[in-house]
């Protein structure tokens, strides 16, 4: 009987106890930071017992036991506590149990855009003719180059043609190459005449083949070098400042824990990066962090590389088609194995010569990189060759010293082809230093033992000063330890004004090439118009005077000049421009750079502006053709409306594109004419229409204006229109009393109101 009752006993406690159990939903709130989780927590007298799977995404660093539920003393927290009548759980966390957060500062238009391109062939010309006035000698001379883009694929040709009295007509063909691009994946395949892309510790060489590989120059907003990471902490919500060598660079919000951020400084070298911390108290913290940024250097995980298989070219710019029989093969690879680190390699063979070579890239913290290089030849070159540099650059000074050095039997294939011989050994070494505001002064020392020339050493100084805009000084030396020779230059230049400007250039030297010259120009800061210049030259052996001028228009560029010195006077003149067939229609135009855009906005004489810089005006047929656009990078185009008739119209006044590569884009402005109407409106009762009343039907709705005044976009296909007035009042405008509606006077037009119906 007793142990009844004990049992009794027992199971009334315990429902008592779990009746008295609380199920809550609580805000949680870590270091006084709102996460904006609501988490459910289960209350059993001074226990609580937290939902454990929604913590675990909340704090993915906090020991928690498995299970569903998780008791809130088990956690390794500073403290914690719970607010009744807010409903908040407040808990305090150590950092090293808090999410890391990340932010990588856009560098990139908010917005992508997309590559865009056009169907087009161009043809850009060069005309010149050189005529002695002392003599019959004269020349003259056709540079074309022409190009193509189809579906991607890109062709050009260059050529030229030359005529002289004395050595009679010449034909050479420069390049042919067909290309195509891959701008996604940052990818070129070119069959045709090319130069090889060889490390800069290996020779480059013109061939004819085909070559592939990664070209990330089709993404000029794509950062291929290592960002620098600043790192910090914040014990509460805060805000960071990121300041890059004085200047603001970004600005973010953080809650408490650990934080990195990952932004492009647009310097090269040295920095200091300071960290300006201020949390929800207004309490302000400062951490200043140095770093260094390579540019020469891969990303961590990006590669480089390419492949090309070709005959070697001789005699480029004398000849047309003139190749050595066997092919030769070149290849390089490049990988960043981290932000600190790249490797590379090397090959280059042909059927006689071969040699491999690699390649490691160094950062050295904050103090710059080092590079080392190896070559090893193969087959019949059985040398080798090293080469070892290293560069610092800081705002204030910049150093950098190379050194390379081969042995009597190493050849690359370039040097066993042409039967030259490469120097035993190359240093350079150079020192820059920045006064900012006095100036910059660098030397530079280069010495070559055992080439073909001989040994060489040289020596050269400068110093640079610019105090304003309006003027500035230069002045070098040079030194050829190897013959005694020496060189000294002076150049000033003066900006009188935004279009004027005077030179002044002092040489000096061992041999009879000592002169003094003065030189004016007269610019322009139009898109078209004239262009000249004057020099006189003195200390020559014979004095000289030059004058050339020159015209840019809308079609082509024109320039005529004259140079003169005792018995010898010459006159040279030139045109250079473009004609290109795109959309259907064929354009005279200015010499095409890169990339071209055709605008389009149907209305005659509309001002066209290129980066907010005016590049012409649209013809009669509403087109113009802009031929200075840059391939692969974002070009803002944009139209000046203020010329349009009232009737008309234009919903986007500018536009981005981004040329794939160098092609031509259309860009269409949509100009739209409309029939608008003016009403002036009074109410049956005879007072004005008031001001907010709002006018319209099923096609348009406007707000009436002072005076009673509405302005309609379309003139109504529908013979009335609903008025609500800012009362609640209701009428009703019939508009067949109007027999034509007028854009610049008002038409006089009743409303009549409309009677409520009664309840």
């Amino acid at each position: 009987m007793r142990l009844q009752r004990y049992w009794l006993l027992m199971m009334l406690v315990a429902f008592s106890q779990r009746s008295y159990a609380e199920l809550l939903f609580l805000d949680v709130y870590i270091n006084r930071w709102n996460s904006g989780v609501q988490l459910m927590v289960e209350q059993q007298q001074d226990q609580l017992l937290l939902d454990a799977q929604p913590l675990r995404q909340l704090l993915p660093n906090l020991p928690i036991a498995t299970g569903d539920r998780v008791d809130i003393n088990n956690l390794p927290l500073q403290d914690y506590r719970y607010d009744s009548s807010t409903q908040r759980l407040y808990l305090t966390i150590e950092e090293q149990y808090l999410p890391l957060q990340r932010i990588r500062q856009q560098i990139q238009r908010q917005q992508q855009i997309p590559y865009s391109q056009a169907d087009a062939v161009w043809l850009n010309y060069d005309a010149v003719a050189d005529k002695s006035l002392n003599s019959s000698d004269y020349l003259t001379g056709l540079n074309l180059d022409f190009n193509s883009y189809w579906q991607g694929w890109q062709f050009n040709h260059q050529h030229i043609l030359r005529y002289s009295d004395s050595d009679g007509y010449s034909n050479v063909r420069l390049n042919t190459t067909l290309q195509f691009d891959d701008n996604e994946r940052t990818e070129s395949w070119l069959v045709g005449d090319f130069v090889t892309r060889s490390p800069s510790w290996a020779r480059s060489y013109r061939v004819a083949g085909i070559s592939w590989g990664k070209q990330y120059a089709l993404r000029p907003d794509l950062v291929t070098h290592p960002l620098p990471n600043f790192s910090g902490s914040a014990a509460v919500p805060s805000t960071t400042d990121l300041f890059i060598n004085g200047l603001q660079r970004a600005s973010s919000d953080f809650v408490p824990g650990p934080f990195s951020i990952e932004t492009q400084p647009f310097i090269s070298g040295a920095g200091v990066a300071t960290l300006v911390s201020t949390d929800m108290f207004g309490r302000t913290t400062q951490i200043e962090q140095p770093f260094y940024v390579s540019r020469t250097l891969l990303a961590d995980g990006l590669t480089d590389y390419n492949f090309s298989l070709g005959y070697l070219r001789d005699g480029f710019t004398e000849s047309g088609s003139n190749y050595q029989p066997n092919p030769v093969l070149n290849a390089s690879y490049r990988y960043g194995v981290n932000n600190m680190t790249t490797l590379g390699s090397y090959l280059e063979s042909d059927h006689q010569y071969a040699n491999i070579g690699i390649e490691w890239q160094q950062l050295l913290g904050r103090w710059g990189e080092i590079a080392i290089a190896y070559r090893q030849g193969l087959g019949n070159s059985d040398g080798h060759t090293g080469t070892i540099s290293y560069e610092y650059i800081s705002r204030r000074f910049s150093v950098g010293v190379r050194h390379s050095q081969r042995n009597a039997s190493f050849d690359d294939v370039l040097s066993a082809r042409e039967g030259t011989m490469l120097p035993e050994q190359t240093s350079q070494a150079n020192l820059t230093y920045n006064w900012q505001r006095y100036g910059a002064a660098s030397i530079a020392y280069i010495r070559q033992r055992g080439s073909r020339f001989g040994d060489n050493e040289l020596y050269t100084a400068s110093y640079s000063y610019a105090p304003s805009r309006d003027w500035a000084f230069f002045i070098s030396a040079s030194k050829d330890v190897s013959n005694g020779a020496y060189a000294i230059s002076l150049n000033i230049s003066v900006q009188l004004d935004s279009q004027n400007n005077l030179t002044v250039t002092q040489n000096s030297d061992t041999g009879d090439s000592s002169y003094q010259r003065y030189r004016y120009s007269h610019g322009n800061d139009n898109y078209r118009g004239w262009r000249y210049s004057v020099s006189q030259t003195t200390g020559l052996m014979h004095n000289q005077t030059q004058g050339l001028v020159n015209w840019q228009g809308d079609n082509f560029q024109a320039y005529l000049g004259g140079s003169g010195q005792a018995d010898d006077y010459r006159l040279y003149s030139g045109v250079r421009g473009g004609v290109i067939g795109i959309a259907g229609d064929t354009w005279l135009t200015r010499p095409v750079s890169q990339s071209f855009a055709l605008v389009s906005s149907d209305s005659a004489a509309m001002p066209v502006y290129l980066s907010n810089h005016l590049v012409g005006e649209t013809n009669e047929d509403g087109q113009l053709l802009v031929p200075e656009l840059v391939a692969n990078l974002p070009n803002k185009v944009s139209i000046d409306p203020l010329g349009l008739p009232a009737d008309h119209v234009i919903t986007d006044t500018e536009k981005w594109v981004r040329p794939a590569g160098m092609t031509g884009v259309h860009i269409h402005f949509d100009v739209e004419q409309i029939q608008p109407a003016l009403l002036a409106v009074r109410l049956d009762t005879g007072e004005t229409l008031p001001i907010s009343s709002i006018v319209g039907n099923a096609e348009q709705q406007t707000i009436s204006g002072w005076q009673g005044l509405v302005y309609l976009a379309q003139q109504p296909q529908q013979s009335q229109l609903a008025v609500e007035l800012p009362d609640g009042r209701r009428c009703l405008i019939d508009l067949s009393q109007v027999s034509q509606f007028s854009q610049v006077q008002a038409n006089e037009v009743t409303c009549h109101l409309v009677k409520r119906s009664r309840p």
